[in-house]
């Protein structure tokens, strides 16, 4: 009889035998775990005394850490700490979500590094920056993902952060982020935390005793219904999907205990927690019982059937009224530049950047062209520094007339407000102009850099709404003046891409972000005690037959293994 693989698959045939059911457990909670303690069974979860704690487990005392709520505060707002750790493209989604939340009542911080933290104050949060400054860190990078031979975006990516992580340059910065933001949250006391690839902050909302959510920019939990993100969907397709869970545990798994969990340790030997495991007993390198809100739009990742309920996917956190947009003027120059002629195409890489040598290969790729095309574009130049300033005098003089009368140069512009104004959006392919290119209706060009953005680009290409182009160190001008002749020309893929969008403005990312972190946090069973739950009673939408486990030593199980 064939049985389903446990958790980690030990080899790739899974004809493992069966085994009698062992009964579920549950460590108390309440207390660090740091030896055998007594267990418990999940059916004694509802035997709870009028304190809040099992019967028989041990007691405690929230004085002692003086994180009783003083009754005095009870009608303040709650107080939502945002730890961030990324550029712009990472950052917008949340300062959306908190742009959101602030109008709900909720008092919003920010830990953020250099210079995304000047984007943060601009919005009018309190923000606890650090002088890591992540376009140096992430322009190395991305110069030893170029240097690399042909390995897939996300492949090359991982390896070269991991590389840049071990230099001397910036190890020493990155080892002192667990420092600071345990300090921003000793100050600030937040009564709920919410980060991004910051890993050191659940440590903290342990210590603090609050809840947790995980913001994730792709779908991360494993699932049969597709194979991770890292992978291409092409060569893991329904052949091979009795591959994509097992995949997706592996991935996770690796995901878990490199790049961004490396400040854990540290960050729990500052606070006084256990090093490896949780209260509750489970391992702090496991990312898969924080209750997460995938913000990606269910028109192009549907929510899986087979993820718990403490994994959503919620939509695209698109910019709010009262952001930064909302004061933002465009200059005459641009406004007489939209006016005068037709619309043009976007191009724009955001945080993207490489040495000298490629940002002028980009730049002539770009307005060749849009020359080839005899078409107008708007070309921000961003990190990557695209400009037609970088060419040479003598050697590309055509294309920088061309561009002088064609090519509208800005450093940077609200996504929001340019794309409605364009034919189509050619982009690296981030989370962040993804959705704001998808939201405006236009069709787009993806040429991929790293880690994420090929898998987007293949989303958006099965969906008709654009073409996801080779690896932008690998483009072509052919290949790019085909591209973005197919997108602006394509009646049907403007007709598709206005469908996606009209579907994603409906979904209403943020206040569906708003109300699952609402839901959760008010209730999920965490593996440290939190501060503001009623433990009287246990709660029957986490505790059902389907999803037990997430009360068991078994609790990242999924429901159907």
């Amino acid at each position: 009889m064939l049985v389903k693989p446990p958790f980690y698959p030990r080899r790739l045939d899974f004809n493992f035998p069966v085994v009698p059911p062992r009964r579920q457990t549950i460590r108390p909670p309440g207390k660090a775990v740091f030896g055998k303690k007594k267990s418990f069974s999940s059916n004694d979860l509802a035997s709870l005394r009028t304190n809040g704690f099992l019967t028989d487990g041990p007691n405690y005392n929230f004085a002692e850490e003086g994180l009783v709520i003083d009754e005095s505060e009870e009608d303040r707002p709650k107080r939502v700490l945002f730890v961030c750790h990324g550029s712009r493209g990472d950052v917008q989604p949340l300062i959306s979500l908190a742009v959101g939340m602030r109008a709900k009542g909720y008092n919003v911080a920010f830990f953020a590094v250099h210079p995304v933290n000047q984007l943060v104050d601009r919005h009018g949060f309190k923000c606890y920056d650090y002088d890591l400054d992540i376009e140096v860190m992430m322009r190395r990078v991305q110069s030893v993902t170029h240097s690399l031979p042909a390995l897939s975006p996300s492949i090359g990516f991982f390896y070269a952060t991991v590389q840049t992580l071990r230099d001397d340059e910036f190890k020493e910065k990155v080892d002192a982020i667990p420092d600071k933001v345990l300090e921003a949250h000793l100050d600030f006391r937040p009564d709920l935390t919410i980060t991004s690839h910051c890993m050191p902050a659940i440590s903290c909302a342990e210590k603090l005793h609050i809840p947790v959510i995980y913001i994730a920019l792709q779908p991360m939990y494993p699932t049969s219904n597709f194979p991770p993100f890292a992978f291409s969907p092409k060569r893991f397709g329904r052949r091979f999907s009795w591959l994509h869970k097992p995949l997706g545990h592996m991935f996770m798994s690796v995901y878990e205990k490199s790049t961004y969990m490396s400040g854990v340790t540290r960050c729990r030997e500052l606070a006084g927690l256990n090093p490896s495991q949780f209260q509750d007993g489970t391992p702090v390198y496991n990312l898969r019982f924080v209750p997460t809100c995938t913000v990606i739009s269910q028109a192009l990742v549907p929510q899986p059937d087979d993820w718990p309920r403490w994994q959503k996917i919620t939509g695209f956190l698109l910019s709010q009224k009262g952001g930064e947009e909302a004061e933002w003027v465009p200059p005459p120059p641009l406004v007489e530049f939209l006016e005068d002629g037709t619309a043009p195409v976007y191009i724009g890489f955001g945080s993207m950047c490489s040495d000298e040598d490629f940002a002028v290969k980009l730049t002539r790729l770009c307005i060749q062209s849009l020359q080839n095309n005899n078409f107008r574009g708007i070309m921000l130049g961003g990190w990557a520094g695209m400009t037609r300033k970088r060419l040479d005098e003598d050697l590309d003089s055509e294309l920088i007339e061309y561009a002088k009368e064609n090519v509208f140069e800005m450093a940077s512009c609200p996504h929001s407000w340019l794309f409605p104004r364009c034919s189509s959006v050619v982009h690296h392919g981030g989370a962040g102009t993804l959705a704001a290119g998808l939201s405006a209706g236009r069709p787009m060009v993806i040429c991929p850099f790293i880690f994420d953005q090929q898998y987007f680009g293949g989303l958006v290409g099965d969906k008709g709404c654009g073409v996801v182009t080779s690896p932008a160190k690998d483009l072509t001008l052919q290949e790019l003046t085909e591209a973005i002749l197919k997108v602006t020309s394509d009646a049907q893929m403007s007709v598709a891409a206005g469908a996606v969008g009209q579907e994603m403005m409906l979904e209403d990312g943020v206040s569906k972000t708003i109300d699952f972190i609402e839901e959760v946090t008010a209730s999920f069973p965490y593996p440290w005690k939190i501060k503001c739950h009623d433990y009287t009673r246990a709660e029957p939408k986490w505790t059902d037959k389907a999803f037990a486990h997430v009360f068991s030593g078994s609790r990242f199980l999924d429901s159907d293994n």
